[in-house]
């Protein structure tokens, strides 16, 4: 029934309260909610009314502490706007071992919004205070209602600078008439306007820098939440430790109109960040063994230097060096954290590497490889992170060792030019150790010969994961689809499944389409994992798996049927440092000849 509607009446048997009540059983008792003469079903609906109850865990209350009860139930119907709401408990009802609390509400009429007056104000007439507050006589009469206005109306006085306002809500409620007059008493306090900025600590950064950053005018009204994201900004240069504002009074306060405006001074204090950051140390790889079958660590040695707000002007250089028995590579860098006055970290990355590479069933060789980078990326909010840009890359495959009669030696170049794009939303509460939230993803990329390249492909990845903790057990839910379109593309950029980070249970990259019984890869990949993580003491945390994924050969080929599913259970420890994984996965069902299962051993959660 919706609001309005006739009136429902409840039905109660009549009770001989002259037999002895027994003494309530948690185990016997539950409570029934009973609408009383004259009653509405809505607001707030019957169902709303249980849920309360439960929510709230009255149920008990009723019994022992009838009087809190019938104070709680009344309280939620007066925060519904049903003002003259009553609410008495009958005597209970005995069947059986079953006893029935009769709850007895009678709701009365539904409050509405009578007059709305407004006194105090000076800087705005009354039409945009009532504008700001957003309820009319004949709107339905909430207290949250009220309060949402109130809010709206202190939010607009202090984007004018009434930083000090204060903008109370009275209420008269004529019970006869269902109506509840407003009056908004308002103290506006004076209004603050900037007369300069001083700014300590600024170090060899330039003004120009700093102003934009700040973007404060002087003569402007002071608005708190332009400061706040002037903080942002600061801190978004990369150049500074700390950055705080404070405000002063600058002169004597004058009346202009009525209005009293203060003159203030914004103090900015930073402290900057070391200029200089050097980093070395020894790390473990994880990657695939050459022969595809488990992974391989190697160790290595890796050293970055950075050199932050070169020229005073927020430009972060750097270079990284990372040696290893088979490979070296060196990187450098340069980030700007704007884009002229856009809020656009700009990004331009140049690296170098050789490898060499020997499987254990085929020849060995080397590859050279030149990438250069330039990315743009802008984050909006916490949640939302945007990148686009350009990617060329040389690969250079050689026999490190040609023998001079061979005819077709082993020694080709390939020139890969891209255009890329990103879109992430991310709101885990830990990137790195999530218990609720959501990350999803999407990454394109479009090689064409027009920019450089010697293919022409499109690539499409997007990723999901949802965390959602229920209690000690923290549910963890992954998907990866993928599509590769085009004429040709390297077999590097195919989609490869299957192992420590896909799929459990199966040998390293072995799912999906195989030429001469080695796997090829795949233009289409779907993945999908399910996990249970709980922790269990201390460091020690476990987990329980179920994996499924395959990669097909053309994108429309993807099929839910042909998923390969792996399960199993892991330890997790997470160290201070780092988190250790460690799994067992067993592919369902077994394919012939391969074995029961797989251990699998690596740094940091699946996904």
């Amino acid at each position: 029934m919706a609001c309005g509607d006739d009136p429902v009446d409840g039905e109660l048997d009549e009770v001989d309260s002259s037999e002895p009540a027994p003494e309530p059983d948690a185990r016997s008792t539950y409570l029934d909610v009973f609408l009383g003469p004259g009653a509405r079903i809505c607001p707030p609906t019957l169902e709303r009314l249980d849920a309360e109850v439960e929510r709230r865990g009255l149920g008990l209350e009723a019994w022992l502490r009838p009087r809190d009860f019938e104070s709680a139930i009344a309280n939620f119907y007066r925060q519904q706007g049903l003002l003259a709401a009553t609410v008495s408990i009958g005597a209970p009802q005995f069947e059986g071992s079953t006893a029935t609390l009769p709850v007895i509400v009678d709701e009365g009429p539904v409050f509405v919004v009578g007059d709305v007056g407004v006194k105090g104000e000076t800087a705005k007439d009354a039409a945009e205070v009532r504008e700001a507050f957003g309820l009319s006589p004949g709107d339905p009469y909430t207290p949250d209602a009220v309060e949402t206005g109130r809010r709206r109306v202190d939010a607009a006085y202090r984007r004018d600078g009434f930083n000090g306002v204060i903008v109370r809500a009275e209420r008269d409620a004529d019970a006869e008439a269902g109506r509840v007059a407003l009056a908004l008493d308002i103290t506006e306090g004076p209004r603050q306007v900037l007369s300069g900025v001083e700014i300590d600590g600024e170090g060899p950064t330039s003004r120009g820098v700093l102003d934009q950053a700040i973007r404060a005018r002087v003569g402007e009204p002071v608005v708190a939440d332009d400061w706040f994201e002037a903080r942002r900004r600061l801190y978004e240069t990369g150049v500074f430790r700390s950055a705080d504002v404070t405000f002063e009074a600058a002169g004597e306060a004058a009346d202009e109109g009525g209005v009293t405006v203060q003159p203030t001074l914004a103090r900015v204090s930073l402290v900057p960040a070391p200029l200089y950051r050097f980093r070395y140390g020894f790390e473990v790889a994880d990657e695939i063994a050459p022969s595809g079958e488990g992974r391989q660590n190697t160790a290595g040695f890796i050293a970055d230097i950075q050199r932050r707000n070169l020229f005073g002007r927020g430009l972060t250089v750097g270079a990284t060096g990372r040696l290893e028995t088979e490979l070296w590579l060196l990187r450098g860098f340069a980030s700007v954290p704007r884009f002229f006055t856009l809020p656009v970290t700009t990004s331009l990355y140049v690296s170098r590497s050789h490898q060499n590479v020997a499987p254990d069933d085929a020849d060995a060789f080397s590859e050279d490889r030149w990438i250069v980078t330039a990315e743009q990326t802008i984050r909006r909010g916490r949640a939302i992170n945007l990148s686009w840009g350009y990617r060329f890359e040389r690969n250079h495959v050689f026999d490190p060792e040609i023998d001079p009669d061979d005819f077709f030696p082993l020694d080709f170049s390939v020139d890969t030019a891209r255009l890329t794009s990103a879109l992430a939303f991310d709101t885990r509460d830990d990137p790195f150790s999530p218990r609720r939230g959501w990350f999803s993803g999407t990454t394109l990329e479009y090689a064409v010969p027009s920019l450089g390249s010697d293919l022409d492909f499109v690539k499409v990845l997007t990723q999901g994961y949802y965390f959602h903790g229920l209690g000690p057990v923290v549910l963890a839910s992954a998907v990866r689809l993928g599509g590769l379109f085009g004429r040709d593309s390297l077999f590097s950029e195919r989609f490869f499944t299957g192992g420590g980070t896909t799929v459990r249970g199966y040998k390293e990259e072995s799912l999906g389409p195989e030429f001469f019984g080695e796997p090829d890869g795949g233009d289409g990949l779907l993945v999908l994992n399910q996990e249970a993580r709980v922790h269990v003491w201390k460091w020690i945390g476990a987990v329980g798996f179920v994996d499924a994924g395959n990669a097909f050969a053309e994108p429309s080929e993807i099929s839910l049927k042909d998923l390969k599913v792996g399960i199993g259970a892991g330890l997790r420890l997470d160290t201070p440092f780092v988190l250790l994984r460690l799994d067992y996965g067993m592919p369902v069902p077994r394919p012939e000849g391969s074995p029961f299962g797989r251990w699998y051993f690596s740094l940091g959660h699946v996904f």
